[in-house]
């Protein structure tokens, strides 16, 4: 989180979101008024003087070591070198690994035996024994013992009933 502390110097005057604080005085934030974090301190001064100006600030009490603002697998942002970051990356079905990569789900080409039926890795059949669907579960198909009125069964296994047809008989 990113917090900002903002002071702005007018003609003859400090002008701070606290109070109006003169020329020669000193404005101070206490360090137990803020939390650990990153601060941004912007600074608005207008200057009369253009020669020989009287302006001096004075920082003190800040940390100045040097910040990486690399992206990092774990830091919870996907970038281009990684597949995913869920900013956990404990692994699991269906979940981002440790190197930022998927450790398994459906359409890997490798059966979770807990989680898959099938997974030929193009698990692209809705209907048939042709391979798998989408889900990584066998697809209906005819034989299955369900009737899928959707896919024009109108029996499945049953008497009187050949290519998932009724044949009258």
């Amino acid at each position: 989180m990113r917090r900002a502390i903002l002071v702005a110097l007018g003609i003859g005057t400090i002008i701070s979101s606290a109070a109006a604080i003169g020329i020669g005085t000193t404005m101070s934030v206490e360090p137990h008024a803020m939390s650990r974090g990153l601060y941004e301190v912007a600074l608005f001064h207008a200057e009369r003087h253009s020669i020989r100006s009287v302006f001096n600030l004075t920082l003190t009490g800040f940390s100045f070591e040097l910040s990486s603002c690399a992206r990092s697998c774990g830091d919870g942002v996907v970038d281009q070198r990684e597949e995913c970051d869920d900013g956990v990356n404990d692994g699991g079905y269906g979940r981002c690994g440790r190197d930022c990569r998927w450790d398994q789900w459906c359409g890997d080409g490798v059966v979770q035996p807990a989680f898959e039926q099938c997974d030929d890795s193009v698990n692209g059949v809705r209907y048939s024994d042709a391979g798998c669907s989408p889900s990584c579960r066998w697809p209906p198909r005819c034989g299955d013992g369900l009737i899928d009125a959707k896919f024009g069964e109108q029996c499945d296994g049953d008497a009187g009933c050949s290519g998932c047809r009724i044949t009258g008989e």
